[in-house]
């Protein structure tokens, strides 16, 4: 096919399928990192998703519907909250065979699809439907970010004149933050905090700012290597340079608790620490730069990509909702953000935030000292 060609497809496919144009026609990167929260998204630390953001439409009070990365990673992929999706649980949430994902709707609409991960529990059935290239780290290998941005500028030379759609999941930054990347070694593990917890110390014997602080500093270091690799896959995507432009949707699965409510890392809470997390859409000539501050969640990501892709309709509809009209923020006026943790190991938790205010109900909660032995039990 003629790289002219390729631009046109989308349009093409469309008129077939009786679908709209799109607003969109070219490919779409897709960026996800586990555990970033959105207020470590800097100048100093983050150059590279910095400048990004300024040239991309940003929305600054964006949640995650999980503090579980996999179910929030495949409400991002489905536009379904965990319990419609079926993606509840620990080690097993995936994608339910009856929640299409946004690989298999732009796979058939004759995207070419490919997915590069580090993390190893994305490489479950549900996860992969929709991609012709995958490459998934197996359990116990070792991925640094820039070998996750190498794989996937790969994926990116090997893809022909089709429009993409590629899926770049970091794990870093993720507990136990001991990345041998960098210099940062704290002098306290989670592992090591978290039997403190379990004691019921309690102040310095528990954690003294120090040791904290070198907790934060090596989640900092691995955010700034992420950040680092994240520059290396913008020249691919730059030396790649679709004729109808490049789509690219950034985002975290959830963020990272550092004691703010008695604990550290995730997926035991629906805190806002562990909910807020970046979102940008960078796409220029399509989307105007903007940031908007309007309340959004990762459920909303499918049915974007629905609207400005013009993909055809699905059997089950999204729990989400569009977030542009016209390549523009949509004014979304008052709306309730659902989240949701579903493990029946752990904890059954939901949650409802307005933009004033968030309700938490939980069927099943543990305090932060009877964790650790709840993970023994699984771990």
């Amino acid at each position: 096919m003629r790289p002219a060609a390729s631009a046109t497809l989308a349009l093409a496919l469309a008129a077939c399928t009786g679908a709209s144009t799109p607003d969109h026609a070219g490919d779409v990167i897709l960026i996800t990192v586990d555990a970033l929260r959105a207020d470590h998204i800097t100048p100093e630390l983050t150059p590279t998703i910095s400048r990004l953001s300024a040239e991309a439409l940003t929305f600054t009070n964006a949640r995650a519907n999980s503090s579980h990365p996999l179910q929030s990673a495949a409400t991002l992929l489905t536009g379904l909250l965990p319990t419609r999706g079926g993606s509840i649980g620990l080690l097993e949430a995936q994608p339910s065979s009856e929640a299409q994902t946004l690989a298999e709707s732009l796979r058939s609409t004759g995207y070419t699809t490919g997915l590069v991960s580090r993390q190893p529990l994305l490489g479950a059935a549900g996860f992969l439907r929709g991609y012709s290239d995958i490459q998934v780290a197996r359990t116990g290998e070792t991925w640094s970010a820039h070998e996750v941005a190498q794989r996937a500028a790969e994926v990116l030379e090997d893809t022909g004149a089709n429009p993409c759609f590629l899926h770049v999941h970091f794990a870093d930054p993720h507990e136990p933050h001991t990345s041998s990347e960098t210099d940062a070694h704290p002098s306290l593990s989670f592992a090591e905090l978290r039997q403190r917890i379990a004691s019921g110390a309690t102040g310095p014997e528990l954690c003294t700012e120090s040791e904290l602080e070198s907790l934060r500093s090596a989640y900092r270091a691995e955010i700034a290597s992420v950040d680092a690799a994240i520059a290396e896959l913008l020249e691919a995507i730059a030396a790649r340079a679709h004729p109808a432009g490049t789509l690219i949707l950034f985002t975290s699965t959830c963020g990272e608790e550092f004691l703010e409510h008695g604990y550290v890392g995730h997926a035991w809470t629906l805190h806002e620490e562990v909910l807020r997390v970046p979102l940008l859409l960078h796409a220029p000539g399509t989307i105007p730069p903007a940031i908007d501050t309007q309340p959004v969640s990762l459920v909303d990501i499918a049915p974007t990509l629905a609207d400005l892709l013009a993909l055809p309709e699905r059997s089950i509809g999204f729990d989400g909702g569009a977030l542009l009209v016209n390549g523009r923020p949509k004014a979304l006026g008052e709306r309730e953000l659902l989240a949701e943790l579903i493990i029946r190991e752990r904890t059954i938790q939901r949650a409802v935030i307005t933009q004033d205010a968030k309700h938490i109900s939980a069927s099943l909660y543990h305090a932060p000292a009877e964790r650790p032995a709840i993970s023994s039990t699984y771990i």
